[in-house]
């Protein structure tokens, strides 16, 4: 397959790029989830703040992780049929997606894990363009539509 995908990814939101040949997609998925679970107080002003009357820590995390899940699957469903794969993220997200890939069995499709700082869409297009063009098998050559014959005729026809 010849598709090449560059998946740069946080917690907040993914940006796919997607190079087919010349053709070049980038499309954004959001996640809805918030950052990391805070103990904070759910309860009503004035009500007791007890142990029993707070959701647990463990209740939240579990919480947290369900939203994660259903977001890299909101993910998977924005990546076309990628033949390689290339995450980045500046956190923990890239590799949490790396395990739900495993489970998926889409794990032999990534090619790469890039750390990555917070990019815009058209930075992180640059990286995904430069990683798999230095990875392009070298046989094949750039080869321009004129040659430097054709070129010395062309100008040289066009003084006369």
């Amino acid at each position: 397959m010849n598709t090449r995908t560059g998946l740069w990814i946080d917690q907040s939101r993914a940006v796919i790029v997607t190079l087919n040949g010349v053709l070049e997609h980038v499309r954004s998925v959001s996640s809805g989830v918030a950052g990391q679970p805070r103990r904070g107080s759910d309860t009503p002003m004035r009500a007791r703040f007890d142990a029993h009357h707070i959701p647990a820590d463990s209740t939240r995390g579990r919480a947290h992780a369900s939203e994660l899940r259903a977001y890299f699957d909101r993910v998977l469903t924005a990546l076309p049929g990628a033949g390689s794969l290339l995450l980045m993220g500046p956190g923990h997200a890239k590799t949490e997606l790396r395990k739900h890939l495993q489970a998926v069995g889409w794990a032999g499709r990534v090619v790469g894990m890039e750390p990555a700082d917070k990019m815009s869409d058209r930075q992180v297009a640059a990286v995904v363009r430069e990683y798999f063009h230095l990875r392009e098998p070298r046989g094949v050559s750039y080869r321009p539509w004129y040659t430097s014959a054709s070129a010395s005729r062309m100008s040289s026809s066009s003084f006369r």
